[in-house]
């Protein structure tokens, strides 16, 4: 079903339960579906675990060759073989454009993540087959890059559900929308948000407004530690059962381990303290092994991370706001099922509403479902308008040319936050469109005009044939005023090597 088509249904008729609304999290380790349920009025959480009882599903895909099948989620997890097509971290791959060989064919990343969806949505039809999906919407990452956006949108195309997706919704207003849905004061409150999931852990500091029909969402400050990932800690436990197994680990048994750590880490985690230490049986290994995991092995995996975590929440207020001022702490992402992660906050927040959730890798799949009702008009909510300082307002890049023609190619794009890790652009110095002293960055803003931010000097240039100088530019921002550009010398084959040439300037971009 079309959901503008939807949206007018609903306001001519009496909605009941053979109407589907939908919100999606879309993570990179594991993903999570939710709907609004329109008799109960409050978004409700899918267990699509297949029977693990989990309030979410991994986020990865195989192909068996002998059979001719996908398996989705848990089953592909648990069945981790090294002859068998499986792809993960689906999400990281979005926006580069990447193909996979699947049984000797390319496929698109945003073609597998097509089958994903097609399966993850398809849970819903447990609950009824026969009700029509009205409308979904779909949470990703603030700062998901505009091609992995395109590429997303070209992924519900696939999985046939393209009418139906409304639009896809950054996190943090998904999060909002659900937060404020239920607050009625006037005055300013501060918040804390952390969300604490397998790349990373992101916290922002926000003052909270409201006015006529709306809130005004001012970001104060926002952060976020890649150190501290849940993937993290998976790789260190992976070393520790390692440590366990006889000499001579196979591949097998090395892929094997991926679902024994998904089946354990609860056990392991979870608990703040053990009354004995944990028996586990390594069944798949040749010949098996029992170990005993006891609390110093997890407190040297544990303790070196709750000081970073404790820091990061610290360091989150020195840029002026103070912990004393914030009136609310919400805590979300599957980092959050972990209990020393819950005492590192409580910690730091003693006599602080802090508010932990009962399936926190779901609550933005719940947000997405009662945003997506908001926006059909199934339920009343105030709009919400989010002023990010933190936010590159244009374009930043280079001229380039390509099929003899000038073109702007942009290195950061509009709407990245100034933290965020950027990537380098490797070029053929051409003096059609650079001099061979300089070169001039670029800041292209709403209206499409160009401007000159800075000029990189390019003396001492290594003495090469025209078209034989490559060249490496990488961007960095020191603060969200600063920004670091460097150009290097990459070499040219084994003719010529790279010399070490490198020139760096500063330049105040946001001016």
């Amino acid at each position: 079903m079309n959901w503008k088509r939807f949206k007018s249904i609903a306001k001519s008729k009496r909605l009941d339960e053979s109407y589907f609304i939908l919100g999606l999290d879309l993570g990179n380790d594991s993903s999570s579906l939710a709907f609004y349920n329109i008799l109960r009025g409050m978004p409700e959480l899918l267990d699509i675990s297949g029977g693990y009882g989990r309030a979410s599903v991994p986020t990865i895909l195989q192909y068996i060759p002998e059979s001719k099948e996908w398996i989705f989620g848990e089953y592909a997890l648990l069945n981790n073989e090294s002859h068998i097509f499986s792809v993960s971290s689906l999400i990281e791959l979005l926006g580069t454009n990447a193909r996979l060989e699947v049984n000797y064919r390319s496929v698109s990343a945003d073609r597998l993540l097509g089958l994903f969806l097609k399966e993850l949505i398809g849970n819903i039809n447990n609950i009824n087959p026969k009700a029509e999906i009205a409308g979904i919407i779909a949470a990703v990452s603030s700062y998901t890059a505009p091609e992995a956006i395109d590429e997303i949108k070209r992924a519900f195309v696939a999985a046939g559900y393209d009418k139906e997706l409304i639009k896809l919704v950054p996190d943090r207003e998904c999060i909002f929308t659900h937060y404020l849905a239920q607050e009625r004061s006037a005055r300013v409150k501060n918040v804390l948000v952390l969300d604490y999931g397998s790349r990373e852990l992101r916290g922002g500091v926000y003052s909270i407004k409201r006015g006529v029909n709306q809130f005004d969402v001012n970001t104060e400050n926002f952060m976020f530690s890649t150190e501290l990932g849940t993937k993290n800690i998976d790789g260190d436990l992976i070393n520790l059962f390692l440590e366990f197994l006889p000499s001579g680990k196979s591949k097998k048994e090395q892929c094997q381990l991926i679902g024994f750590l998904h089946q354990h880490k609860d056990l392991l985690l979870q608990k703040s303290s053990w009354a004995k230490p944990v028996k586990l049986y390594f069944n798949f290994a040749y010949p098996p092994v029992q170990a005993i995991i006891t609390r110093q092995h997890i407190n040297k995996i544990v303790l070196p991370l709750k000081e970073k975590f404790e820091k990061f929440i610290n360091d989150l207020f020195s840029g002026g706001s103070m912990s004393k001022d914030i009136d609310d702490v919400l805590c979300m992402g599957g980092g959050f099922e972990m209990q020393w992660a819950k005492d590192s906050v409580m910690s730091v927040f003693k006599d602080k509403k802090v508010q932990f959730y009962k399936n926190p890798k779901g609550v933005i799949a719940e947000s997405a479902a009662f945003t997506a009702a908001k926006i059909l008009e199934v339920v009343p909510a105030d709009s919400i308008t989010i002023h990010d300082q933190h936010r590159i307002r244009v374009d930043l890049g280079i001229m380039t040319r390509t099929d003899r023609k000038d073109k702007f190619y942009p290195i950061i794009h509009k709407g990245s936050f100034w933290w965020q890790e950027i990537g380098s652009l490797n070029f053929i110095l051409n003096q059609a469109t650079e001099s061979a002293d300089s070169i001039k960055l670029l800041a292209r803003g709403d209206d499409g005009e160009l401007r000159t931010i800075g000029i990189i000097p390019l003396d001492g240039l290594p003495d090469r044939p025209k078209g034989a100088t490559k060249l490496a530019l990488s961007m960095r921002f020191e603060n969200k005023n600063s920004l670091s550009v460097t150009v290097s010398d990459s070499g040219f084959g084994e003719i010529y090597p790279s010399t070490g040439y490198a020139r760096t300037i500063k330049v105040n971009p946001l001016r």
